[in-house]
């Protein structure tokens, strides 16, 4: 997933024309939200329910490509249709990649805030 690009830059400019002002706002939400669904993952990891691993992983995608978040979409979804099938390490790699695409996700969209 790596060759996905951080963000889908025509999308976040699309956005921006069409939120304006409230652009700041949209982003804001969204790094309050992946944070809570990061948080969702590893619990749901801790736990080893696979099907609220699945669940978060989906609700997170959903997010993600509504802002232009493309590699966290694609993660996410690979660990969504995956996630019954996948080892524990894999499993824990998936989260590993999609923390780091979160967090790389959200220093690019603050950088189209400035």
């Amino acid at each position: 997933m790596e060759h996905l690009p951080v963000l889908d830059t025509a999308l976040v400019a699309e956005l921006r024309d069409i939120m304006g002002q409230d652009y700041p706002m949209l982003v804001a939400a969204w790094r309050r939200d992946a944070t809570q669904r990061l948080e969702e993952l590893t619990g749901a990891r801790q736990a080893d329910n696979r099907e609220a691993l699945r669940r978060a992983a989906h609700t997170l995608k959903g997010s993600s490509s509504n802002l232009g978040a493309a590699r966290v979409a694609g993660l996410c979804a690979l660990l969504e249709q995956k996630t019954m099938s996948l080892s524990e390490v894999e499993i824990d790699s998936c989260l590993v990649a999609i923390d780091t695409a979160v967090s790389e996700a959200g220093d690019a969209l603050q950088s189209t805030l400035d």
